[in-house]
């Protein structure tokens, strides 16, 4: 259940996270993410349950301002709502690896000692806490152009690939079912669907998906690949995922918290 946790909330943040990197309302920022690989520092943290709206409003009241005071200019945050409940989810992009030799957010904006508190403070909310680097794989995403903002909720995936088979498990998004969704985005309500991978912090054969929705109603109605093209078609872009690649596939519904997040715009009007 632990390795489960970390990689779906991942899988969840790294998707979002790359659509916010650059401008985290703009279609044009998921387009730029897309065409290039990025990283992203995922923490998960686990609440005790009695204390969630309590800790909530920790992070907007006490750390969102000493993070953003900190350099930080960029992090999403994400509820799980059909999943492990009382889970927090937070991702922050990274330009590279060596951006972890010179952290930004609290420690950047306190000394020592003061930072220490804060994390204490924060360690009364919580039961577990988990954190990974994740990497996204352009090749296996597409982004419809009918995207305009980040949606309330997103499907968030995670798959765990056989050991020594996660080339053939790109090679099939990439050359099959990638392709089809793209073919039909205009007739598609579907706006996007995004992977990545664990670099470090759980099993680097693990890839998240993410998929963003507006609303539970919409669900109901989801016009993809087998709505569009029929059965027999699905079935035969299917047909081309080797067997044995895709050891198990867990899904989960996730809440986007705008309130409790950093985007460029409000990181800059929080330092006036």
């Amino acid at each position: 259940m632990k390795r489960t946790i970390s990689i779906v909330a991942a899988i969840l943040v790294m998707l979002f996270a790359a659509l916010v990197a650059l401008n985290p309302l703009s279609p044009t920022a998921s387009a730029q993410s897309a065409a290039k690989k990025q990283l992203y520092a995922i923490n998960i943290r686990h609440v005790k349950p009695e204390l969630m709206e309590e800790y909530l409003n920790f992070i907007k009241t006490r750390m969102n301002p000493l993070r953003v005071r900190g350099g930080v200019k960029s992090s999403l945050v994400w509820t799980v709502g059909n999943g492990p409940q009382n889970t927090v989810i937070m991702a922050v992009p990274m330009d590279n690896f060596a951006a972890q030799d010179n952290p930004t957010g609290i420690p950047k904006a306190l000394d020592a000692d003061s930072a220490a508190v804060v994390f204490q403070q924060q360690g009364k909310y919580l039961s577990q806490q988990e954190s990974y680097i994740i990497e996204s794989v352009p090749d296996c995403s597409w982004t419809n152009p009918k995207f305009k903002e980040l949606p309330k909720f997103a499907i968030l995936r995670w798959q765990k690939v056989a050991f020594g088979r996660s080339q053939e498990y790109e090679d099939y998004f990439k050359n099959y079912e990638i392709p089809a969704r793209k073919q039909i985005a205009a007739q598609s309500n579907m706006l996007g669907q995004w992977r990545y991978r664990i670099r470090f912090g759980g099993d680097s054969a693990t890839y998240l998906m993410m998929r963003p929705f507006e609303n539970y109603a919409e669900l109901d109605n989801t016009k993809g690949l087998a709505e569009i093209l029929g059965a027999t078609e699905v079935k035969k872009i299917y047909d081309q995922l080797p067997k044995g690649v895709i050891v198990s596939d867990e899904v989960w519904v996730l809440r986007f918290r705008p309130d409790l997040s950093i985007t460029p715009q409000t990181s800059t009007a929080e330092k006036k």
